[in-house]
């Protein structure tokens, strides 16, 4: 292990490093980005595949599970928990700020730089040449409040992720844009980093033998990333220079006639031509590894090591790429108390990041805490956190029919429960015996199981080298559609 760690430290050191593949999901943001050791829903393909090693199991009992957190039965019957398509989109407060949108009431803002440039025709006029005096002053004024702003929109897709007892996997669309705007010579210079991934990923989680109390697990990605960066006009120049030519056509086509879709879709194309540095496509493939440890019901400790060995190779042929290795540490304490209808399931968590120190974050930034509260049956969620010394919040709503299976008559038709009626083959009449039954759970599943969930967080960053030099915050809206059996 410490061979491992000395060869990687010394791999980094020495190449240009990349963004994590990793994607954001409002849950884990609304509690400060805390989940190393909470590992209780499809996050855990990113977060720590261990907890696949305890996912989609209930304890017997509220008192056996404190005496010996083994005591697990299985939760699903059939096909555990499917989501079908999850939207996220985001923006951070900068945009709200300067683009023209009040965050309370969500109207035009007419305050905002941004809009008062659009107000008065300030590109067309600039272009032109019929700016007045007065016109140029108050453009000037715009201008200066959007200087060294940074705005950072988001907007992933979640293509589909399954979960359940030992495994998932799931499909994932990322991306990741920082646009902002710096003083230049006569015009102020537009800059501008955007990353997009599509990730294909599995995990696994297992006890490992002869110790029940422990898991480990382990996520293979396979993903492929565009980037752009642009610094100035010249560099906006170069990127439509180089994709515009007829010469990345000619070798697209090469590359088309010589290969089969599946084969560049999972090796890319080899561009004959020489890359540029502003405009990069790439595959990657990497793995992380999760391991967790239940010291009761209550009380569990992970550790995530990401992108263990992860890598992208260019297309155009440039040097491969790696992307920094980094290891979690999170504790989480669930204790046993609900409140049955009302509250349930509370939840308190503690991570440290960048253990390795890889990504030489200050010491006082890798430090997150995360709470969440679940009331009424689990249709609203609250979440409480600090993400980099700045506090975030959460919000969630489940908005399906799931409280209806916590009434005994209907609870009792649900396939897991003890109640329902066992296949025996030694009971000629068991289909006449309960066909009702079986009937009446066929009709209700779907009403008790999909799921429409929206969940809101609002995550505190610090942009800066160090706590308080620029604080920023993010907003995330998530859509999804879940089945869950």
């Amino acid at each position: 292990m410490l061979i491992l760690f000395l060869f990687l430290n010394i791999s980094l050191n020495f190449a240009k490093i990349e963004k994590p593949v990793l994607y954001n999901d409002a849950r884990v943001l609304g509690m400060g980005q805390t989940f190393t050791a909470i590992a209780d829903d499809k996050n855990m393909l990113f977060y720590n595949p261990a907890g696949f090693a305890d996912y989609g199991l209930k304890k017997t009992s509220v008192l056996d599970a404190i005496m010996n957190p083994t005591l697990w039965k299985p939760r699903y019957s059939n096909i555990g928990d499917l989501t079908l398509l999850g939207i996220t989109l985001g923006a951070n407060q900068s945009i709200i700020d300067k683009y023209g949108y009040s965050p309370t009431s969500l109207k035009q803002n007419e305050n905002a730089p941004l809009y008062q440039l659009y107000k008065m025709d300030f590109f067309e006029k600039f272009q032109n040449g019929t700016l007045t005096e007065d016109e140029a002053k108050r453009a000037n004024d715009c201008l200066n409040q959007l200087m060294f702003v940074k705005f950072h929109p988001k907007a992933n897709i979640e293509i589909l992720s399954y979960a359940r007892h030992y495994f998932g996997f799931g499909s994932f669309i990322s991306s990741d844009a920082v646009l902002g705007i710096e003083p230049g010579g006569f015009l102020p210079n537009v800059i501008g980093e955007f990353h997009f991934d599509t990730i294909n990923i599995f995990g696994a989680g297992f006890h490992i033998p002869g110790y029940k109390r422990w898991s480990t697990g382990i996520s293979l990605k396979y993903f492929q990333r565009i980037k752009f960066e642009v610094h100035n006009l010249n560099d906006m120049a170069a990127i439509y220079q180089y994709f515009s030519g007829d010469y990345i056509k000619k070798d697209f086509d090469k590359e088309l006639e010589n290969k089969s879709i599946f084969d560049i879709i999972t090796g890319g194309v080899s561009y004959a031509t020489k890359g540029i540095e502003q405009a990069k496509i790439g595959t990657g493939i990497g793995f992380d590894l999760g391991f967790m440890y239940k010291y009761s019901y209550e009380w569990r400790f992970g550790l995530q090591i990401s992108d263990v060995y992860t890598r992208v190779r260019w297309w155009d042929g440039s040097e491969s790429s790696p992307v920094p290795i980094n290891a979690r540490f999170g504790v989480a304490y669930k204790p046993s108390f609900s409140i049955i209808g009302l509250f349930e399931d509370p939840i308190f968590a503690i991570d440290i990041e960048d253990i390795f120190h890889q990504q030489r974050k200050n010491f006082f930034l890798k430090w997150h805490f995360g709470t969440e509260f679940k009331f009424l049956y689990r249709l609203i969620k609250l979440r409480f956190g600090i993400n980099e010394g700045y506090p975030s919040f959460g919000l969630g709503f489940d908005l399906s029919f799931y409280f209806l299976s916590k009434i005994p008559v209907i609870g009792w038709l649900r396939p897991d429960s003890i109640y329902f009626p066992k296949f025996n083959p030694n009971d000629k009449e068991f289909v006449q015996k309960n066909i009702c039954c079986c009937l009446l759970t066929g009709i209700l599943s779907p009403l008790l199981y999909l799921h429409i969930n929206v969940d809101i967080s609002y995550t505190g960053y610090e942009l800066g080298a160090r706590p308080g030099d620029l604080m920023d915050y993010q907003w995330l809206v998530r859509f999804s559609l879940s089945y869950s059996y």
